[in-house]
C-alpha cells in the first residue's frame, strides 16, 4: 500500500506525489478509490478567525483542493467521511 507522511502533504508537493503514485503504479492499467476522513483536515481551516493553534498534522484545504483536482479524475472514486459517531438531526 502506498502511504504518504504527514509532512509530505501540503499544496506544493502535489506533483512529487503524484509521480510516486504513477511510479507505484508502474505501466500496468491502475484504478483507485479515494478516501479520507474529515478528522484529518485542521479544525482551524473551517474558521474564519486566524488562530495560532494550527495542527501541523493535519490537511489544509489548499492542500486537499490541489489533490482533488490532480487526482479525481483519474479515480473511480472518492468519499470524505464524517468519523462524527452521533450527529444531531
Amino acid at each position: 500500500m502506498l502511504y504518504f507522511e504527514e509532512g509530505e502533504c501540503h499544496e506544493d508537493n502535489v506533483d512529487s506525489i503524484g509521480k510516486q503514485v504513477e511510479q507505484y503504479f508502474g505501466q500496468k492499467e491502475h484504478e483507485y478509490w479515494i478516501s479520507m476522513s474529515m478528522d484529518s483536515i485542521d479544525r482551524n481551516e473551517w474558521h474564519n478567525e486566524e488562530s495560532s493553534d494550527s495542527d501541523d498534522s493535519k490537511l489544509t484545504v489548499e492542500f486537499l483542493e490541489s489533490f482533488i483536482d490532480r487526482f479525481v479524475p483519474e479515480s473511480v472514486g472518492m468519499n470524505i467521511m464524517d468519523s462524527a459517531k452521533d450527529i444531531e438531526p
